[in-house]
């Protein structure tokens, strides 16, 4: 460091050989110690170092003339191409934490920071949001107790909308007494405002803690260009990043229109039970579960008594009342392992896997007594109030049995129970022969 200095102090006052000797050794001093981003920002700034360490010191024109053609090489052909390097390497990132890592690299490695801090703007004036190194996002108050940058050289930059070069802030009133350097030896710093429509948009806080005046105002062009073009990506990201939460909205509205189809495309719209197709898809799945398992499936058919007489008393927004009344008690009363659906009509079904005769016969018993329970008036029946009948069928399915075996003896069962006076439950056997029949004789009854 003392060498680099001692080579800037000899170039500053005209003295460009013994300057660049100097220099040359700094750099090979820096290159010993590993300091290799130190000797990368010496190259950057000083092209014709590198060539000098490689071999005899060349013969050296005029002071005058050397300036102009290392000003001339510097901009034209290093700080061109690492710019445009930069701006391919930022104009390929789509989303906010992808540009912030690629910066932090380029600038890093541009301008030997020690630090490269990325801060967004937020949505009220004055809220600015800091990227953590985890890939969160914290506000600039909360990044300041957590000492993570300098609040008072962010609020400065923000003030006067120009970029901010400190040589050393722990020794300028400007910034010294802010809480971030109580405990540091030396700091350099460059905030740079990135502007767009005339708007401040974000800002880059770059920092070295290793060296005073690391940043100068003669190297600030390129990384104002690289500020451009980071601009420009970060626009890119916001509208890829809004595209991105539309679609991933759309998405989500689209698949849930689709469950909300698909719920009602499984369910009955009356009584809010499983509808029809519903109930065979699902009695077909448990057949042949249970087949496979050896385990029972029970099926119970139940059809509310003498339901067209009803209708014909109260009228059918009465009739489709008593069928939501009496479908809700029929879902409450099952398990939660069951599928209550509306069969058809006044009719509703029941599956209960793994049930038995027994175990299928008293959760009829229960929904029998619950229905009744409800009191619904109904003035034609025995007891002048809203019944069900109920038929109960169990079986333990065979390779060489269909489902409809099942539900045919459950009809049956039905159909004695309607029979024998209603209001009642009727277990069906497999060995009494089902009633062969699409339509139900009770139906309405």
């Amino acid at each position: 460091m003392i060498l680099e200095r001692a080579a800037r102090f000899q170039l500053a006052h005209g003295m460009v050989a013994a300057g660049s000797t100097l220099l040359a050794a700094a750099r090979r001093q820096y290159l010993d110690w590993g300091a290799a981003a130190k000797v990368s920002q010496l190259d950057w700034a000083n092209p014709a170092l590198s060539l000098e360490s490689a071999g005899p010191q060349p013969v050296l024109p005029p002071a005058t003339e050397l300036a102009a053609r290392r000003s001339a090489f510097t901009t034209g052909t290093i700080d061109l191409l690492s710019v445009f390097a930069a701006s391919q390497a930022l104009s390929s990132e789509t989303s906010i934490e992808g540009l912030r890592s690629r910066v932090v690299g380029i600038l890093s490695a541009m301008t030997g920071a020690t630090d490269v801090h990325l801060l967004l703007r937020g949505e009220k004036p004055h809220d600015w949001l800091v990227s953590t190194d985890d890939g969160d996002s914290v506000s600039l108050e909360e990044a300041s107790a957590r000492r993570i940058l300098p609040p008072s050289v962010i609020w400065y930059a923000e003030r006067t909308r120009t970029p901010v070069i400190v040589a050393d802030a722990t020794h300028d009133d400007r910034f010294n007494r802010d809480p971030y350097f109580a405990d540091v030896n030396r700091c350099s710093l460059l905030a740079i405002p990135i502007m767009n429509r005339n708007e401040i948009r974000a800002m880059l806080l770059l920092e070295n803690r290793m060296i005073r005046e690391a940043f100068t105002a003669d190297r600030l062009e390129g990384i104002i260009l690289i500020a451009g073009q980071l601009a420009v990506s970060l626009d890119n990201a916001r509208v890829y990043g809004s595209l991105e939460r539309k679609v991933a909205e759309r998405t989500e509205e689209l698949a849930a229109a689709n469950r909300r189809l698909e719920q009602l495309s499984v369910t009955d719209p009356l009584t809010g039970l499983a509808n029809r197709r519903h109930l065979d898809e699902v009695l077909d799945i448990e057949w042949h579960r249970a087949q496979r398992h050896t385990t029972p499936l029970a099926l119970a058919m139940i059809d509310i008594d003498r339901f067209k007489s009803y209708n014909d008393h109260f009228g059918h927004a009465a009739g489709d009342r008593c069928l939501q009344r009496v479908a809700a008690c029929l879902a409450a009363g099952t398990r939660d392992t069951d599928l209550t659906a509306r069969y058809g009509g006044e009719e509703f079904a029941v599956v209960m896997p793994g049930a038995d005769t027994g175990d299928a016969s008293r959760i009829a018993h229960r929904l029998r007594s619950a229905v009744a329970e409800l009191t619904e008036p109904h003035p034609v029946t025995t007891n002048q109030v809203v019944t069900v009948s109920i038929g109960v069928a169990s079986i333990a399915p065979t390779p060489t049995e269909e489902a409809k075996a099942l539900v045919e003896l459950a009809d049956s069962a039905l159909y004695r129970a309607k029979s024998g006076g209603r209001n009642q439950v009727e277990v069906a056997h497999p060995t009494l022969a089902p009633r062969h029949t699409d339509a139900s004789p009770w139906s309405g009854v």
